[in-house]
């Protein structure tokens, strides 16, 4: 565990944990960069479905509570009977009660003196075992998540928009994937979003301005924390597939409707599967999808993309070798469209973008 990956090995430390207590749960909350919580890690027994994606951006207990004593001076923090625990906290009570427990056991973890998040157990089968082994587990869990990605994601946010940053987003994303191959029936999409006609008419300080504004946008409508701008005007998004088509034209509509904007979108979707080996080759097939969104606002990738993308690659990259070679003659008379040029053919073959600029066929 020391020596892998610390996403893996706060993952095997969970299963442990969860599988020795017998818990339907055993999950991390990390503080964000807007002092909330973010469920960021969970695992769950067979049968328990997930609620990691509906726990983030939890408010923090009001300071009096007794569950706030307890973590500021260090100590676990547990509930053997949800119903009694109604009056003691009411507040608690409402937000766990949501998700139908009995019992919980809860322990805080610290970087140096700062309190950064809980690692806890739902339902575990020995109360009194419980919670001296999650004290144990917090403090070892507080070494693996000191190096795990969550950590960078406030640290190198992105400047302009303050989303997360790109080591953050691929490390999520890598996370996700795993979690595809474990959960062959969690469906989830990465999307690419194109900001068009972007900075024609903007300068440096406005295009910031309103890079910022249409973060805001994305994050409202997408309603996932994972985005990123990966450069300039190009986002990355990590939807749920039964939401991914509203949410885009949610987005797309809100941009349209306003013409302080003026600006469209593309986005290309790429539902990511058990089979998916790298990150970097989703985000690619995401942003190909994107570019092959002619007609349309969106677009969902098809692997014929790929083999045409990489066929106009390997024209583009040969051609001078082979007129060279006389492999081809190029002439004037294989081409009866008044005006047009070789970019604009392989741009209406291939999708924008693909063509090099400064070089012709």
């Amino acid at each position: 565990m020391q020596d892998g990956d610390s996403s893996d090995a706060i993952m095997i430390f969970l299963s442990e944990i969860g599988e020795e207590l017998g818990a339907a749960r055993a999950y991390i909350f990390q503080l964000n960069e807007k002092e909330l919580y973010d469920n960021t890690y969970e695992l769950c027994a067979p049968g328990v479905a997930s609620e990691r994606a509906t726990l983030q951006d939890m408010p923090r207990d009001d300071l009096g509570s007794p569950f706030a004593r307890a973590f500021r001076e260090n100590s676990g923090y547990y509930i053997s009977d949800m119903a009694a625990f109604k009056e003691t906290d009411p507040m608690l009570y409402e937000v766990f009660s949501r998700q139908e427990l009995s019992s919980l056991v809860l322990c805080p973890f610290y970087f140096e003196t700062d309190l950064v998040g809980f690692v806890g157990v739902d339902e575990p089968k020995d109360m009194s075992l419980a919670l001296p082994v999650m004290q144990i587990a917090s403090s070892h869990m507080s070494g693996l998540l000191q190096k795990s990605f969550y950590v960078e994601k406030g640290a190198s946010a992105d400047s302009v928009t303050n989303l997360c940053s790109v080591t953050a987003f691929r490390h999520h994303v890598a996370y996700e994937l795993a979690e595809i191959q474990a959960n062959p029936g969690l469906k989830l999409d990465l999307v690419h979003f194109d900001i068009r006609n972007f900075n024609k008419e903007h300068g440096l300080k406005a295009g910031d301005e309103l890079l910022k504004r249409l973060a805001q946008v994305i994050v409202q409508e997408v309603g996932s924390p994972w985005l990123v701008r990966l450069v300039a005007d190009h986002f990355y998004a990590l939807i749920p597939d039964s939401k991914v088509d509203q949410a885009i034209r949610n987005v797309h509509d809100a941009i349209i409707g306003d013409e302080a904007f003026g600006v469209s979108i593309r986005a290309g979707i790429y539902p990511l599967s058990a089979s998916d080996q790298q990150v970097s080759f989703a985000m690619d097939r995401a942003r190909i999808a994107a570019n092959n969104a002619v007609s349309n606002y969106q677009n969902y990738y098809e692997q014929k993309m790929e083999a045409d993308l990489t066929l106009a690659n390997y024209l583009l990259g040969h051609i001078d070798e082979a007129v060279a070679k006389g492999w081809i003659n190029v002439l004037n008379a294989l081409y009866p469209f008044s005006g047009s040029n070789h970019q604009e053919l392989v741009e209406n073959r291939f999708g924008h973008g693909l063509f090099r600029q400064g070089r012709g066929l």
